[in-house]
């Protein structure tokens, strides 16, 4: 047990680290998952992309945002 609970820790730390550096590098990532349509974002999305973090949401509120002549190769790209 003690073997999985340094991995955890060091996982923790890890990630702790990672965004520290993407909010001190005025990052933003995100993590999309195409089976439930969702995207986890990662930084400082307001001062980058204008929407505070609780305002943001999955592929259909970001497609939405996707100015009319690129959708068809968003949608394209979005359903490889």
């Amino acid at each position: 047990m003690d073997g999985l609970r340094e991995v955890a820790t060091g996982e923790t730390e890890w990630r702790r680290r990672f965004a520290a550096a993407v909010r001190a590098g005025g990052l933003v990532l995100y993590e999309s998952d195409r089976r439930t349509r969702s995207i986890t974002w990662e930084g400082d999305t307001e001062q980058v992309l204008g929407y505070a973090p609780t305002e943001m949401g999955g592929y259909d509120w970001w497609y939405d945002r996707v100015h009319p002549k690129d959708r068809e190769l968003v949608q394209a790209a979005m359903t490889r």
